[in-house]
Parts: C-alpha cells; structure tokens; sequence
C-alpha cells in the first residue's frame, strides 16, 4: 500500500504507530520479508523533506516514546521522496505541490482515468486577496475539491468585522468561503470542507455548511465516516 503524507506536524503522524496493518508481516533481522504475507508499505513526502519526514517518524517511536521502534514492524516500510512531484502507481498518478502553512505543506492532486480529486487540507490563503496558483494548478476541473475550512472569516480576521481578537492569519488554515473562491476559479465539481476547528460543535457547523452552500450549493462539510463515489 502507500501513503502519502501532506506534512509532519504531529496531529498528522501521531497515528502511524497504532496503525495495525504495519504489524502484519515476518522479517530477518535484516529487515527481508520471509513469508508472502507480509504487508508492504510506501510512504511519500516531499523531495526536500523526504529524511525529515523518517527521522520524524523514527523519532517519534524512540523507545522513550512508544515501546516498537519502526525497525521493529512486522511489515515492510519504504520511504520514498515525490520526485518531479509526481508519482504514477498503476493508472493513477498523484501529484504534488507546496502550498502555505507553518514549515510548509503538500497539496495532492489524485487523477485516475477521467476522474480527479484535489486535496488541500492544512493550508492558508494568500493575505493580498489572490488564490494561491498551486491550488489552482491542483484543483483544476477536479471532481471534488478537499479543502481546509477551518474558521469563520470573522474567527480569521476578526478586524475585517470590526470585532476585536487578534484572528487566525498565520496560523496556516483558511475558511469555506475560500474554499468556494478556489473551487469556482478551478472549475471544481464539488467541494468538501474539511480540518474542523475542534470548538465548533455539530449545530455551528451545520450553519456553516448551510451559508456555504449558499455560496457554492456543491459544497458539502466532511464527517466521520463519509463515503463519495466519483
């Protein structure tokens, strides 16, 4: 399988060492499988920060940590580094690029056949009003847009409102109605919300939803469990 990270942050990587599949599997001390069962796992990130993202993960189960160091997993793990940005694995090919928050992060655009999906989680949009031209570049008549809309435009630049509070610029997330602007721009089908902003409770999200789809009526914010056919 493959798994492809957008960054390092911990709120993205903290799962990897319950994930039960890396435990399936027999290895030599040499790290070579010996049975045919043995799950296999690639993990991608950017060219340029490729080592950071292992020794991140390696450092991460350092037995002062977690109890398994990842040497130790049954499965078989390889790391690989999105050269050119892009990778094709079958008849799909995943495409890369960086886009805005705090020590940077990877947008991917997902394209098999004629269908395409674009995902842009934890990422901000520029401060002078424009889109950001990677985002465009990713979400490009895509079937659906996976956006970061975390905050209310008045929870982002409170100021812009007349309402005090220092906002959320820098911060590295955007709003729906961002979201929306991109997804018209780039010709994007359907747009999906996602990176809830952990004090919004169901009820206030649910408002939120209803004033994008006001905005953008394909719009539509993501859940636990959600399930789109393309």
């Amino acid at each position: 399988a493959h798994i492809f990270f957008t960054h390092s942050h911990w709120d993205h990587i903290q799962g990897f060492p319950f994930f039960a599949p890396a435990y399936i599997g027999r290895k030599d001390i040499k790290g070579n499988r010996l049975t045919d069962y043995c799950n296999e796992f690639n993990l991608y990130g950017a060219a340029d920060v490729g080592d950071r993202l292992e020794s991140t993960l390696r450092g991460q189960m350092d037995n002062y940590y977690f109890p398994v160091d990842l040497n130790y997993l049954s499965s078989s793990i390889n790391f690989k580094t999105l050269k050119d940005n892009r990778v094709t694995i079958g008849t799909t090919t995943i495409s890369a690029l960086k886009l805005v928050h705090p020590n940077g992060v990877l947008g991917y655009r997902i394209e098999d056949g004629n269908s395409a999906v674009a995902l842009a989680t934890d990422c901000e949009h520029p401060s002078d009003g424009t889109i950001d031209q990677n985002l465009l570049q990713l979400a490009r008549n895509v079937d659906v847009l996976i956006y970061d809309g975390q905050y209310t435009p008045e929870e982002y630049a409170p100021h812009k409102f007349d309402q005090p509070g220092p906002g959320k610029q820098g911060f590295g997330h955007s709003t729906a109605e961002e979201g929306i602007r991109a997804a018209k721009a780039a010709g994007a089908k359907r747009l999906l919300i996602t990176h809830h902003e952990p004090l919004h409770n169901d009820e206030f999200l649910r408002r939120m939803e209803d004033n994008a789809r006001k905005l953008f009526a394909d719009t539509d914010f993501a859940r636990e469990g959600m399930a789109i056919e393309i």
